[in-house]
């Protein structure tokens, strides 16, 4: 698998090379909750002893969606991503190790078991669904389009496809409801916002580079300002979900009381070892899983009773 000249490959430095370099494991199987986070939002008209099916098909193809996005956007930024230290390490096709054309069999099985597994399952509108999902997937990194590099619009695209994740699973799950469209609206900016601190975090690097992003464009300044935007807008609507679905059921309010003070305990970081800082950015992350765990728990037990 290596593009090296060591005649004995380890197997298992191989496995953990495809695992981490090339599919980036953690970030699909956290990319593959936010399906599964819609599917349990549209479970209200699904029958407990109908359930085993769908279910099989979000885990499926939410690993399959969220393998393909990662792989196909390490190799697309193979160039981009070569020279960036903070990069090496998550995108093992820019630095040599992978073999090319084991990296292009991989996308083509996503997108074909992909496609085979909706149509079978739910027929032409779960295939054209998905086949919007991988389009809409490959267009934000492959030329001649490679939105990703449009500033603005990079950042939209990715609250597009966190709003369609959360829609995707609510679809396979039966239905699609106001429960599902807020977390879905939420989902995005959630997305939004830690593309933003990306595009922050790698300023310096992407100027130099001459890669355009919303923070080369605009500078510093401006984009945190943005950034505070987003939180404030996602803020208003994590108040909504809770008012809406949690406060109605001691369950999911337990699980907010309990998600509000470890978001907050979370959130200080660090500062020079010894002070610490409270991190806006960090509380807005782990509030909205908790209240996403919240409406998650609400609508199963409306399922259960």
């Amino acid at each position: 698998m290596k593009m090296n000249n060591k005649k004995n490959i380890n197997f298992m430095e191989d496995l953990s090379l495809i695992f981490n370099g090339v599919i980036r494991i953690k970030a699909v199987i956290f990319w593959s909750l936010i399906f599964l986070l819609g599917f349990s939002l549209g479970l209200q008209n699904l029958s407990i002893n109908k359930l085993f099916y769908p279910f099989i098909v979000i885990i499926v193809n939410s690993l399959l969606f969220s393998i393909f996005i990662f792989t196909i956007n390490n190799y697309y930024d193979i160039e981009t991503d070569k020279d960036n230290p903070r990069r090496k390490k998550i995108n093992a096709i820019a630095q040599g190790e992978v073999n090319i054309a084991f990296v292009k069999i991989l996308i083509i099985f996503c997108v074909i078991t992909t496609l085979s597994i909706s149509i079978f399952f739910k027929g032409y509108e779960l295939f054209l669904l998905s086949l919007f999902c991988l389009i809409s997937s490959w267009i934000y990194s492959a030329p001649p389009l490679r939105l990703k590099g449009k500033p603005v619009i990079d950042v939209f695209w990715h609250f597009l496809g966190f709003f369609l994740f959360v829609i995707y699973g609510s679809y396979i799950a039966g239905e699609i409801k106001e429960i599902s469209l807020l977390v879905a609206f939420s989902a995005g900016i959630f997305s939004c916002i830690f593309q933003i601190c990306n595009h922050i975090l790698d300023y310096d690097y992407d100027k130099k580079s001459k890669t355009k992003t919303i923070a080369v464009l605009l500078g510093v300044k401006k984009t945190k300002k943005i950034l505070n935007l987003s939180i404030i807008i996602n803020f208003l609507i994590l108040v909504i979900l809770i008012i809406l679905f949690s406060i109605n059921h001691y369950i999911p309010l337990i699980i907010i009381i309990i998600g509000l003070i470890f978001s907050l305990y979370l959130s200080m970081s660090f500062k020079k070892k010894t002070v610490k800082k409270f991190s806006v950015v960090n509380f807005s992350f782990f509030i909205s899983i908790f209240v996403y765990i919240s409406c998650s728990v609400y609508n199963i037990l409306l399922l259960i009773n």
